[in-house]
């Protein structure tokens, strides 16, 4: 009996195929605001097949992680523009953006934005409108002191705004001592 367990074992070990972190159309981005001069960042996640469709206009197939490194600047134009950022109505502009292949096949997407000073703060997750509605992210925004907010964005409701302070906090949380 235990000889047959241990069979099993080893052939759903060895036999099985790649784990992946993130289910397709299943996504999470985590959005923190630095503390003084510091700008935000959107750290985004999701599956190589969702950021092939995410990324790239009815690719015949999903992109494959041996292609991955050709493609790279197009994932990087892509993270770019994953989001629509608003501060108080104005526009951030992406200042840097880097994009990685995790060992799990994973795309991860770093975009820094300026520092929010105005509020409301107001994310529109524009790369949802190539995914099918079961897509969805989970967005989790935070201050350098504060939670902001969290939502699960869909096809159907990409926006999500939060008020802030001009710290870029949550409202009713003191300002920074000055030292």
């Amino acid at each position: 009996m235990r000889a047959g367990s241990a069979l099993l074992a080893a052939v759903a070990l060895f036999c099985g195929g790649r784990a992946q972190a993130h289910d397709p159309f299943e996504i999470t981005t985590d959005a923190h605001v630095a503390a003084d001069r510091g700008g935000l960042t959107l750290h985004t996640t999701m599956s190589l097949r969702t950021a092939s469709r995410a990324c790239f206009d009815a690719p015949a197939a999903p992109v494959t992680a041996a292609e991955f490194a050709v493609l790279l600047p197009r994932f990087e134009t892509c993270a770019r523009a994953t989001y629509d950022l608003r501060a108080g109505g104005a526009r951030l502009r992406p200042l840097a953006a880097r994009v990685a292949l995790t060992v799990e096949e994973d795309v991860e997407m770093w975009v820094t934005f300026p520092r929010p000073a105005r509020s409301p703060l107001r994310f529109e997750a524009v790369g949802l409108r190539k995914l099918p509605p079961r897509a969805g992210v989970v967005l989790t925004v935070t201050g350098a002191r504060t939670f902001l907010g969290q939502k699960v964005l869909r096809p159907d409701d990409a926006a999500f705004e939060i008020p802030i302070t001009g710290d870029a906090e949550a409202i009713g949380t003191p300002p920074r001592p000055r030292r």
